[in-house]
């Protein structure tokens, strides 16, 4: 429900580091778990301490931890927690796979473009933006140069292009 204090000091060392090699550069980190966090006042100060930029927490649907009816209570949550802290910006790390049989031990396939757009949904209230989580082999574009993944990559890709014109 929280993080390890480790955690926290590694990840400021770690932002340290990074802002010394670069300033110019954001630090983010995308989190798993995201159905077990609490966020509490202790999370909250958890954030604040946190010399992070962006975290973008998996939505942890593809991976079939948390469903999309679940996902806009958890990222409603975090988003107040996050806007109570003030620290960093809260992005979703949206998975756009499912697993062909049996979750993590058989291939990876692109999830059906109902789903995708669904967690888009949920989740788009409460984030600034929204990542996805392995988009080479899931999204293709018809036609390219360097096909990948399986054969409804290309046609997620579409759906997806289709929507986002609606949008504009």
């Amino acid at each position: 429900g929280h993080f390890d204090e480790r955690f926290i000091r590694y990840i400021n060392i770690i932002s340290a580091e990074a802002r010394r090699l670069n300033p110019k550069n954001k630090t983010m980190i995308a989190p798993y778990g995201t159905q077990f966090t609490q966020p509490d006042d202790l999370y909250v100060q958890q954030l604040e301490r946190m010399d992070l930029d962006i975290i973008a927490y998996q939505d942890e649907v593809g991976v079939e931890k948390t469903t999309v009816d679940q996902e806009a209570a958890y990222y409603e949550g975090l988003s107040k927690a996050h806007r109570k802290a003030g620290r960093a910006k809260i992005w979703a790390d949206m998975e756009i796979f499912r697993f062909e049989e049996q979750v993590y031990t058989s291939a990876l396939l692109p999830a059906p473009w109902e789903r995708v757009q669904a967690q888009m949904e949920a989740i788009s209230p409460f984030v600034e933006k929204i990542i996805v989580y392995a988009y080479q082999g899931m999204m293709t574009k018809p036609g390219g140069i360097a096909r990948c993944g399986h054969e409804t990559a290309e046609q997620l890709y579409t759906n997806y292009q289709n929507w986002l014109r609606t949008q504009k």
